[in-house]
């Protein structure tokens, strides 16, 4: 299945329950419909702002309720993305072990800003899931249970294996 068949599944899911609870938290309560339209404006937003299927893209910002829609629009496009907490200068090193092509910074309030790396994707397993249209997920150490450190990746999710 690929990316865009797995976020088709939960968008029709969604679909089925407009008016219920999806997303709450002390200052929003989003129904999945709410949900929904994030998702497509986002989408719409990030193809605007450049981003396409094989993109490789650091989520760099504090966790707030942005992050999921932007992650479902991520994928959808057949975006790879890698979560970062940190917008410091770790980024840039753990962008280069990613071959991150874009850098998406979300702000508290929810805003987001993106800008090109001008790095490509190299490496061969992230080349394989654009081959087969699918988006994947790069997890990253913190360094803390291994003794090769911090910016180790730890793995690449996809549906299928490469």
């Amino acid at each position: 299945m690929s990316s865009n068949h797995s976020i088709t599944y939960f968008e029709d899911l969604f679909r089925g329950h407009l008016d219920c609870p999806c997303l709450v938290s002390e200052t929003i309560c989003w129904t999945y419909g709410d949900f929904l339209r994030e998702i497509n404006e986002d989408r719409r937003s990030l193809q605007s702002s450049g981003i396409k299927a094989g993109d490789v893209v650091i989520v760099a910002g504090d966790g707030v309720l942005r992050h999921l829609s932007l992650f479902f629009s991520l994928s959808a496009l057949g975006a790879t993305i890698v979560p970062f907490v940190d917008k410091g200068d770790e980024i840039n090193r753990y962008g280069d072990v990613a071959n991150a092509t874009h850098v998406l910074s979300i702000s508290g309030n929810g805003t987001w800003t993106i800008a090109r790396t001008g790095r490509s994707v190299t490496n061969s397993l992230l080349r394989s899931l654009f081959q087969r249209n699918e988006a994947g997920l790069i997890m990253f150490t913190s360094g803390s249970t291994i003794t090769s450190g911090a910016g180790t990746p730890y793995f690449i999710f996809s549906q299928t294996a490469a």
